[in-house]
């Protein structure tokens, strides 16, 4: 869950100084177990 609230953060310019300048797009992607599942999110700010 942490990768997904950090790319919001992102994407809301809420990241201080980790701040992604202009961040617009997000992408998430994980993997778990012994690589046998797979998900991906792609997030995306429009103004």
């Amino acid at each position: 869950m942490t990768p997904v609230v950090e790319a919001i953060i992102q994407l809301r310019g809420d990241g201080a100084g980790r701040q992604v300048p202009d961040a617009r797009t997000a992408f998430v992607a994980t993997m778990g177990g012994r690589l046998d599942n797979h998900s991906t999110l792609v997030l995306r700010r429009e103004d």
